[in-house]
C-alpha cells in the first residue's frame, strides 16, 4: 500500500449511502481485533477476519477481502505477529482509503 492508488476504491454509486457506515463499522471491528490480539484472543480476530473477507467483497473493497483472509488465516494459526500485522494493515487502509463512485 505504498502507492496512493492502492488507497482508492471505486464502488457502484448505488452504495453511496451505505459506505460511511460500512467504513465506520469495519474500522471498529478492526480496532476490536487488534485489542483482542493484544489480549491473546485469536477467536475474535478469526471472526473479524472472516467477516471482512466476505463484507469487503460485497461492497467492492477487494483489498479488505484479501487482508481479511490473511488476518483470518494468521489468527486461525495463532500466528500473533502475522495476525497483528494484518489487523494493523487493515486499520491503516480503512483509515486512509479514498472512495470514488462510478455511475
Amino acid at each position: 500500500m505504498n502507492e496512493s492508488k492502492d488507497l482508492v476504491v471505486v464502488v457502484d454509486s448505488d452504495l453511496r449511502a451505505l459506505i460511511p457506515e460500512f467504513l465506520r463499522s469495519k474500522r471498529a471491528h478492526v480496532a476490536n481485533s487488534i485489542h483482542a490480539l493484544e489480549q491473546g484472543d485469536y477467536e475474535t480476530a478469526v471472526r473479524v477476519g472472516h467477516q471482512l473477507k466476505g463484507e469487503g467483497a460485497a461492497f467492492g473493497f477487494d483489498q479488505v477481502t484479501a487482508m481479511g483472509a490473511e488476518l483470518e488465516l494468521a489468527a486461525t494459526n495463532a500466528d500473533h505477529c502475522a495476525a497483528l500485522k494484518w489487523a494493523r494493515a487493515l486499520a491503516e487502509f480503512l483509515g486512509h482509503v479514498e472512495v470514488r463512485f462510478r455511475d
